[in-house]
């Protein structure tokens, strides 16, 4: 039996004048280590879903009365007759009043900060898939080898190793450089290591960049991270940044500056993973109303913004310190309910966190939708996340990889 974290309730309500004041006592620390998730079948037997709304995580629409059959850990049938032939010996879950998305998507976490009980909550979130963004390349490596061997329960993968940053930077998960030469062998030495991509912190110089960026793209990776220190957004995006992390870069920025960014942006294909609730996680921590700060409102337009603009999109909690409001799995949750209260429509906001995010991930032919052939990576919601986003936490089961797992306090 896997072990996986449980929900308890905690903590007095936070009277806010809107919808985070449940949501936010599943946030603020509900999820406590050593709940069970018992998998109910295994990868070999054909598993139905019946009677279910499918909201598949590309299509404009939901739909009802769906039926979805996978086995050997990839969906092998959806039906939308009123009553599909079932596979012979099938375990039959009745979707009834039940609503089916896809795995979702954390794109930015931090592992190693939090540790390996992190992977745990992820699922018990909904969060089949995840991009770490920096931390012990040994650990790490250890976590996926025991996640791929079924020993450990936990998220599929893409990840980066250490940090790249200049040689002024802190000594934790970071691979220092000083020279372009360094920054280019840098590239090798991540890419002999086996990542997926690089990132770099602010600390480093344009000249390192520009080197570790063509070194990088010259062996098939991305480099993705902050706006170096004394640079812009639009500096960064035409040094070939693929995805810039964070809103700050953009929150000081005019009117016709922000347009000239998301021009940029749009012309060179730079995604944005504004990180929007590790932003907002503190007010409400605190029992304030984060719609009545400022700087969470210019936020929120940007986000809008860029948005409406057709920049792309990345949902990410930025989860490490554990002292840091935003957690593991619930505080993806936190960023999807962010993104709707910025102004972007549910069914967008769960395209992002799913098919959006696979695809940006280069894991689009196996994870991020729910059609024939694709990884059972899925979510069975007991309440509709179109109706309120928030209701993306009222989760009846987790299918990982073609396993059913249920929290035990179900």
């Amino acid at each position: 039996m896997n072990r996986l974290p449980k929900e308890t309730q905690m903590g007095a309500q936070l009277q806010l004048n809107y919808q985070w004041t449940h949501f936010w006592l599943i946030l603020a620390g509900m999820w406590t280590m050593g709940g069970a998730i018992p998998i109910q079948a295994k990868q070999t037997q054909p598993v139905v879903i019946h009677s279910v709304t499918l909201i598949d995580g590309e299509s404009d629409e939901a739909v009802e009365n769906a039926t979805v059959i996978f086995q050997q850990g990839r969906i092998s049938s959806i039906s939308m007759a009123r009553k599909p032939p079932f596979p012979e010996g099938a375990v039959v879950i009745d979707g009834t009043g039940k609503f089916l998305i896809p795995g979702l998507w954390d794109m930015h976490a931090h592992l190693s900060y939090w540790g390996e009980d992190a992977l745990g909550m992820l699922v018990n979130a909904g969060v089949t898939s995840i991009r770490e963004l920096g931390g012990d390349p040994d650990e790490i490596e250890g976590w996926m080898a025991r996640i791929q061997s079924g020993e450990l329960v936990g998220p599929s993968m893409v990840w980066c190793g250490p940090y790249v940053e200049g040689l002024e930077a802190e000594d934790e998960y970071r691979l220092k450089v000083g020279t372009t030469k360094e920054a280019r062998v840098a590239a090798h030495t991540l890419k002999d290591r086996g990542v997926d991509f690089i990132k770099i912190q602010p600390r480093i110089a344009r000249d390192l960049v520009e080197a570790l960026v063509s070194e990088a793209n010259s062996v098939g990776l991305s480099v993705v991270g902050h706006v170096p220190q004394g640079l812009s957004a639009i500096e960064a995006s035409a040094l070939g940044l693929r995805s810039i992390e964070h809103l700050s870069p953009y929150l000081q920025l005019s009117e016709e500056e922000l347009e000239a960014t998301i021009q940029t942006l749009l012309k060179n294909g730079t995604w944005v993973s504004p990180a929007l609730f590790s932003l907002v996680a503190p007010f409400v921590a605190s029992g304030e109303d984060p719609s009545m700060d400022e700087k969470i409102q210019k936020a929120y337009s940007i986000v809008r913004r860029f948005y409406e603009a057709g920049v792309p999109l990345l949902l990410g909690a930025n989860f490490a310190y554990r002292d840091w409001p935003q957690q593991p799995g619930s505080g993806l949750h936190g960023e999807m309910v962010a993104f709707v209260d910025a102004g972007i429509p549910a069914m967008e906001v769960i395209k992002m966190a799913t098919a959006q995010a696979a695809r940006f991930s280069g894991k689009s032919q196996d994870f991020g939708r729910i059609i024939v052939g694709k990884v059972a990576d899925m979510v069975l919601l007991d309440q509709d996340p179109l109706r309120d986003i928030h209701h993306i936490h009222s989760t009846n089961s987790v299918i990982l990889r073609g396993e059913i797992m249920v929290p035990m306090s179900k």
